[in-house]
């Protein structure tokens, strides 16, 4: 599976200015234009796409990979706590 940030980024700021993005959700304009000109996000930026995805209302899967889905189906994850 490819990832498609770039073509699902590119479509959703059809009504949004990149600028409006970064303010509203706290992800520098850098990486969103990166992201916006094809490069691959990395594991240190899940934080960003999780925030960029809830911006758009978005599951990551349909963020990351262009995979359309009703967000009733979808799985929500769960944080796990470990011990020391």
């Amino acid at each position: 599976m490819e990832i498609q940030l770039r073509e699902v980024l590119n479509r959703e700021l059809k009504d949004y200015k990149l600028k409006e993005v970064s303010k509203a959700t706290g992800i520098p304009m850098s990486l969103l234009s990166d992201w916006q000109n094809g490069s691959l996000p990395s594991g240190k930026n899940m934080n960003h796409l999780y925030i960029l995805a809830e911006f758009f209302d978005l599951t990551l899967e349909e963020l990351l990979f262009n995979i359309r889905q009703s967000k009733s189906k979808t799985e929500v994850l769960q944080s796990t706590h470990f011990r020391a």
